[in-house]
Parts: structure tokens; C-alpha cells; sequence
């Protein structure tokens, strides 16, 4: 079976292949994985170093390797669940938390922890929907999401974020001094030819319509922004990706920016969420401001 995967921090590449698959040893791999290729060039040494951007690409002894299901769960999390009824949660996702099983995890995710808190009927009614999942974060990125306990909420919030009716603001630290005091990016967003797993910036008519507004909140001098960010639409990457092309990275991006050179996890944190119930009615939450935001001056002292 032939998988790929994106680099996300500095790893030796054998430590990197065998975190991408379930249950198999550093030791292992080489029996295991072969056919290794990074960014499109084949390497035979896995001792050798991978970084953030990275693509690997490599082909798995499936037959003799042990793959855990991606259906079976296991290891469940306790979630942040700021609010709940009959119909639907609001949970604060914690920064280094995979919402769902894919690219090597397949344990530890808010999938899993969605799974452990329903009774048989309900995960069979769910498990369509990821078990409620409507809607995603990356995994680096903290902050608000909204869950479906149901499978008429989950149809409905779905139709919501695809109808772009959501509210979704983000706190994002930029690279450098952001100019304008707000602006707004419509491009098309689209798939890197070089990078596979990679998104960039295109004309509108030959991508997926992004729409991103943003005002600034402060500056740290000439070294960082603090920005308010709102997705008018939802794809993947997307407010990293049009930061990036603003020349204004998020700090602790590793994928589009600085990665673990500028000291810091990723400066992205979903903060306000806002959306009409399933029973009608309007709510909106605020998470607040997570620990790192507040200790940004601490963070970028050095830089």
C-alpha cells in the first residue's frame, strides 16, 4: 500500500514513517517500509533528517505490518465541552489534538473522545458523521468547535458551514508589520504542484473562492502582528495560507512559515464561534484568549 504524509517538525525520517503508522517500532521499519521517497526524490539512508514541508512518500508490507482499523477506537480524551444540549456541543479544542483518525493517528483524537461518550445506538446513527464532527481545525491549531449529537443537527450544521452562515473569528500572531490596519483576501486557494499536501494562493477562477478579513489588533513593533481573523469561507489552510502570501506568516507555522526556528507553537487559536441552532436561535460563544496569546511579548523578545 503505497501512503504519503507531510512533515509537520524536524525528526529523523525513520522516527517520522514509523509515526505514521500504528503500532510499528523504529526498529521495524526497515522490514516494513520501502520505497521511500522526500519531496519526490527516492533516499535509502532513513537515518537522515526530514523537515517541516516535507513530503514523504513510501510504500507499506500491509500484509505483514499490523494496522489498527481506522474504524476501531481506543485511548479516549476528555473533551473541553463548554456547552451542551439535547442537540449539539461546543468544545475548546486543545492545541496538538487530532480531530479524527487519519495520516498516522488513529488514537488520542476528538473522534475518539466523541466515541466513548455515546451509548451503541447513537455511534451507529453517528459514525457517519465522524461521531458529530461537522467541521474541522488542524491539529496545531486551538480553539472552538461545534459538534452534532444528532443526525438531523449534523445535516443542518453542515448545510450551515457549506451556506457560509457561520461566524468564525480567529486570533492569529503574523510575522512582521501587517501595513493596513484591516483588509480582506479573495483569491482562489488550490493544491501545490510541488507539494502535494501543500495549499497556495491562485486566481479565483482556478482554485476554490477564499474569502479572509482581518484587522489588527496590535503590534509588537516591527516583529509581529496580533490580528482578528474571519473566515468568510472554509478551506483547508486557509488563513495560513493567505497570510503567507501577504508576506506575513503565522509564527510557529511549520507547514507555511518558521516552524520551531521562531520557538513557538502555532499562533492560531479559533476563538469566537457563532451559529443558528438546529430549534432555532442564535448563539454565539467566545472562548477567551489562550495562555500563549498572553505571553506573545515573553514569546517574541528574542526574536
Amino acid at each position: 500500500m503505497r501512503k504519503k504524509a507531510l512533515c509537520e517538525e524536524r525528526m529523523r525520517l525513520d522516527a517520522f514513517l514509523a509515526s505514521c503508522v500504528p503500532d510499528i517500532s523504529r526498529s521495524a521499519v526497515k522490514e516494513l517500509i520501502g520505497d521511500v521517497s522526500v519531496n519526490g526524490r527516492a533516499v535509502t539512508k532513513l537515518s537522515k533528517s526530514v523537515f517541516p514541508g516535507d513530503e514523504i512518500e513510501f510504500l507499506l508490507d500491509d500484509e505483514r505490518c499490523d494496522i489498527r482499523n481506522p474504524d476501531t477506537h481506543s485511548d479516549p480524551i476528555d473533551l473541553d465541552v463548554i456547552h451542551e444540549d439535547d442537540c449539539l456541543l461546543v468544545i475548546n479544542k486543545r492545541q496538538g489534538v487530532p480531530v479524527h483518525h487519519g495520516n498516522g493517528h488513529y488514537s488520542g483524537t476528538i473522534e475518539d473522545g466523541l466515541y466513548f461518550m455515546m451509548d451503541d445506538a447513537r455511534r451507529e446513527e453517528m459514525a457517519e458523521f465522524r461521531y458529530g464532527i461537522v467541521h474541522r481545525l488542524d491539529m496545531d491549531t486551538s480553539g472552538l468547535m461545534v459538534i452534532a449529537k444528532t443526525r438531523r443537527a449534523a445535516e443542518f450544521l453542515i448545510g450551515e458551514f457549506k451556506s457560509h452562515r457561520v461566524l468564525k473569528e480567529y486570533l492569529a500572531l503574523a510575522k512582521g508589520l501587517v501595513p493596513a490596519s484591516e483588509g480582506r483576501l479573495e483569491t482562489g486557494i488550490r493544491r501545490s504542484d510541488r507539494n502535494r499536501l501543500k495549499f497556495e494562493t491562485c486566481p479565483c477562477g482556478e482554485g476554490k473562492l477564499a474569502i479572509t478579513e482581518y484587522k489588527v489588533l496590535k503590534y509588537f513593533s516591527d516583529k509581529a502582528t496580533l490580528l482578528s481573523v474571519l473566515l468568510k469561507t472554509g478551506r483547508t489552510h486557509q488563513i495560513r495560507v493567505h497570510l503567507k502570501s501577504m508576506g506575513n506568516p503565522i509564527f510557529g507555522d511549520a507547514i507555511y512559515g518558521f516552524g520551531k526556528a521562531d520557538g513557538m507553537s502555532l499562533m492560531l487559536h479559533a476563538r469566537r464561534l457563532g451559529f443558528e441552532h438546529p430549534n432555532g436561535g442564535h448563539m454565539e460563544f467566545d472562548s477567551g484568549v489562550p495562555l500563549r496569546f498572553e505571553r506573545i511579548e515573553e514569546g517574541i523578545g528574542g526574536l
